[in-house]
């Protein structure tokens, strides 16, 4: 009875194991900047609203480069800045990346 059991268990839990696989990565867009992480999380334990977001485990963050388009008061974005990092915290208030660990910050034509 005992073996019956136990292979039923096996046979219960091995597709489930199997499906584990890595951890779901997460995303966040805030005002055209890009977050992804393998966390992201906000200090919700003031009882006020707090700008800084945390990033942590194979942090990217692309924000858009733009420049005053002329009198017209458009914008015009061309570039983007890619950040990896290991570890980030992003201010939504001031747009200010203060990342930590492995840095890497490239530029490319936006997509």
């Amino acid at each position: 009875m005992k073996l019956i059991v136990l292979l039923a268990a096996a046979t219960i839990a091995g597709p489930f194991a199997i499906s584990q696989g890595a951890p779901q990565r997460l995303h966040q867009m805030i005002a055209h900047v890009s977050l992804t992480a393998d966390s992201i999380q906000r200090d919700i334990s003031q009882a006020r609203y707090t700008p800084v977001i945390q990033l942590k485990g194979d942090v990217e963050i692309v924000k858009p480069l733009c420049a005053s388009a002329g009198a017209g008061g458009g914008l015009l974005c061309e570039e983007e800045m890619v950040l990896h990092a290991d570890e980030a915290e992003y201010r939504e208030d001031t747009g200010e990346i203060t990342p930590q660990g492995n840095v890497h910050v490239s530029f490319r034509k936006m997509k």
